[in-house]
């Protein structure tokens, strides 16, 4: 706990180095940005820098808390000196650009200071959240145990990216990548809660900028910003260490800064460009759809007026950027399994992935055929978002249609190319995200003939938030052409400028809801330590802000006071996360999994202890200190394949979940049937209630040998058994099999 309250200042202190050099680097490369775009770019280059370090110390084996600050450091500069360098050679271009109405920097109530100030609350209270419910409380996620803080855990052991134990190890993983960052230089992982805090930013930030590309007023685009970001899915994965919001967030990015790029021909809003694709590939393989989707469309229709030569420098560097920032996780998969995107194969042969599940194209909602899938489609859009979304997606060809229509109208008639292609691209980006969404696995279900993720509705939801989020432009450009419409040409009388207000009125109310909606639901009876950590929060934002206005000699003491007091605080804080981590740690789990498992392996059980866990969840395996060395196997299909991954990864411990009920899981039924081999597998008494969730077995490795052996002899004899070996024998062939 001290390591760790030494730690953190220097942490911290890195961490505030990048976000300078980040603002450095946008005031260098985009010079004319204001604060909202100014905080995308400082978003996405920490994140660039936390990736590049991660990669380039976890790809040659030296993967640990001291060399990942070292490398963060070393990426930053040698970021900062790249954009200083491009710096020279940029083209500086109108500040705000996207005004398609003159609304942009008014100086009214609702003018862009007013949007800013609103932006900034919005902000201190999201990150009041993460503070409030994120960092004083254990990961509780399903996925987050299962493969997100797993595959940290397993790269910290390793010292390496490549870490087979996991069972997911092959995962494109960049948003892990910063949920290392926030765990490696400590003993536990109480700040991992941060994970998803840059993709947040960035989410909300393209968002509100994004909305002037395709033809928004600033006011509406402001709006359309807060019916995008105000879903359960943001607000739910603001917590965890789920990554679709940062597949939304980055794919955004793309089309905000390649849009730019083409527009105005800008050499910074190419760089941001391709990081942010770079990025997007680097998150997780659907990623790679919507990248593609976004640079594709991009490329072909681009806005009218733009030169050819911007589209292909647009691919060059999408390119160069996934080399960049995604390449090594795809590069790594193709070198040890011959596919970059294990397990799916390129052909039959080492296609793993369909061979393990062939009704893989009856779990996407083009194969399956059941008429049930559309109506619990629309259900899980209902619940998990609000009516923004919910109207988006139901207006979903109405909607291309008219941008088809008013697009071509407006290219060919109205003589405004420009305004006209921004329309179509946006209709082409809602097919191609369409068809992208429609073909991603296990929409619809992960057990055949279930529907189980579509009656659960989280999925849909976050698996198609970039589909969404694209409606929502796209309703959003359908309310402005209605009021304007009503208000006319050349408004002159008082009635006809009335008549103009309903539908963003209305437009507006319907997001403020949906904010409210989702908020109240994501509270938890944390209301109150969120609204006095979010008044903090924006107290600082608004000293820091103050800092502008005052003499440098001035600004440098405040900051240096503030840098004392921010270490003070900085190591304060980590110690008193760590000391409440390693102290409710085990004791928490075994309240979560109804057991007294964990306690007693914190107790009994030597650091570097080896325990094969047949279970989803299993990072609370891992201990509070990372002393334990777990292993869960990706597949299994037979008894011979169990006993022999027991016997490869040396493990002193066996748990299994318990086949208490039955359940459509692929690791259920393994307690009862390893306790079918009690010669090997010598329970452990950890628990003596019957809800307990897991089994947990000593292992006689000098009887699995034998084990082994007799069956390899038999499989070889003359009297082998037709059915191969690790069939059930006779004494077991009544008992459910994994």
């Amino acid at each position: 706990m001290m390591s760790d309250a030494a730690i953190a200042p220097v942490w911290m202190a890195v961490n505030l180095f990048l976000l300078w050099a980040g603002w450095r680097a946008s005031r260098q490369l985009m010079p004319e940005a204001g604060a909202i775009m100014r905080a995308c770019q400082i978003a996405l280059f920490w994140w660039a820098a936390v990736v590049l370090a991660a990669v380039t110390t976890g790809a040659v084996g030296l993967l640990n808390g001291p060399a990942l600050l070292a490398s963060g450091t070393l990426c930053g500069w040698v970021l900062l000196a790249a954009a200083a360098r491009l710096g020279k050679t940029v083209e500086h271009g109108p500040g705000r650009a996207n005004d398609s109405m003159g609304l942009a920097a008014g100086s009214g109530w609702l003018g862009e200071r007013f949007w800013v100030f609103l932006w900034g609350i919005w902000l201190a209270w999201m990150a009041a959240r993460v503070g409030a419910v994120a960092l004083l409380n254990f990961p509780s996620e399903w996925d987050t145990l299962m493969y997100h803080l797993p595959l940290v855990n397993q790269w910290l052991r390793a010292g390496s990216l490549y870490a087979p134990d996991d069972p997911v190890w092959y995962n494109a993983a960049n948003v892990e990548l910063v949920g290392l960052w926030c765990a490696g230089p400590f003993s536990g992982d109480f700040l991992t809660g941060l994970t998803n805090l840059p993709a947040l930013v960035l989410f909300a930030g393209a968002a509100v900028e994004l909305g002037g590309d395709v033809g928004l007023a600033r006011r509406l685009s402001h709006v359309a910003g807060l019916a995008i970001v105000s879903n359960w899915v943001v607000f739910r994965q603001s917590l965890d260490s789920k990554n679709d919001m940062a597949v939304a967030a980055l794919f955004l990015a793309t089309l905000l800064f390649g849009m730019r790029y083409l527009r105005l021909g800008q050499r910074g809003a190419l760089v941001y460009a391709a990081c942010a694709f770079g990025l997007l590939c680097g998150v997780k393989y659907y990623a790679v759809g919507y990248a593609g989707v976004a640079l594709i469309s991009m490329a072909a229709v681009s806005l009218a007026g733009a030169p050819a030569w911007r589209g292909l420098k647009l691919v060059a560097a999408g390119i160069a950027g996934t080399v960049i920032w995604g390449g090594y996780w795809y590069l790594r998969n193709f070198w040890i399994t011959g596919t970059p995107i294990y397990p799916k194969g390129i052909g039959g042969r080492t296609d793993m992935l369909l061979q393990i599940r062939p009704q893989l194209w009856e779990s996407t909602l083009l194969g399956n055929n059941s008429p049930d899938v559309f109506p619990l489609l629309i259900e899980a859009i209902q619940s998990m978002t609000g009516p923004c979304h919910l109207a988006a997606f139901l207006m979903l060809p109405t909607l291309v249609a008219w941008l088809i229509g008013s697009g071509t109208w407006v290219w060919v008639r109205g003589g405004r190319a420009e305004h006209g292609g921004r329309r179509l691209l946006l209709a082409v980006l809602i097919a191609g995200c369409g068809l992208v969404f429609g073909l991603t696995p296990f929409v619809v279900e992960t057990v055949p003939e279930t529907m189980n993720m579509l009656r659960g509705r989280y999925l849909p939801a976050r698996f198609g938030l970039c589909l969404l989020t694209l409606g929502v432009y796209a309703l959003v450009v359908l309310v402005q052409d209605v009021s304007r419409a009503l208000r006319g040409r050349d408004p002159v009388r008082r009635w006809q400028m009335g008549l103009s207000l309903p539908p963003p009125v209305i437009l507006g109310l319907a997001a403020a809801w949906q904010f409210y909606d989702n908020a109240r639901r994501a509270q938890n009876g944390q209301i109150v330590d969120t609204a006095l950590l979010a008044l903090n929060v924006l107290l600082i934002m608004l000293i820091v802000g103050m800092l502008r206005s005052v003499p440098r000699r001035i600004v440098w003491t405040c900051a240096a006071v503030g840098g004392i007091a921010l270490a003070g605080a900085a190591g304060w804080g980590a110690y008193e996360l760590s000391r409440g981590w390693h102290d409710g740690y085990a004791r928490h789990y075994d309240t979560t999994f109804r057991d007294r498992m964990f306690q007693m392996l914190e107790q009994v059980e030597p650091p570097g202890t080896r325990v094969c866990v047949f279970g989803d969840r299993y990072y609370p395996f891992f201990g509070s200190r990372r002393q334990f060395a777990p292993c869960r196997p990706p597949y299994l299909a037979s008894r011979e394949q169990a006993l022999e991954y027991v016997r490869r990864q040396k493990a002193s411990l066996v748990s299994a979940i318990r086949d208490a009920r039955p359940r459509a899981e692929r690791f259920d039924g393994w307690g009862g049937w390893l306790s079918d081999y009690p010669e090997i597998f010598v329970p452990v008494e950890s628990a003596s209630q019957t809800t307990a969730r897991f089994d947990l077995f000593r292992v006689d490795h000098a009887m699995l040998e034998r084990v082994l052996a007799d069956r390899t002899a038999v499989a070889s004899g003359p009297d082998a058994d037709p059915a191969g070996p690790g069939q059930p024998h006779e004494a077991t062939a009544g008992k459910a099999q994994p």
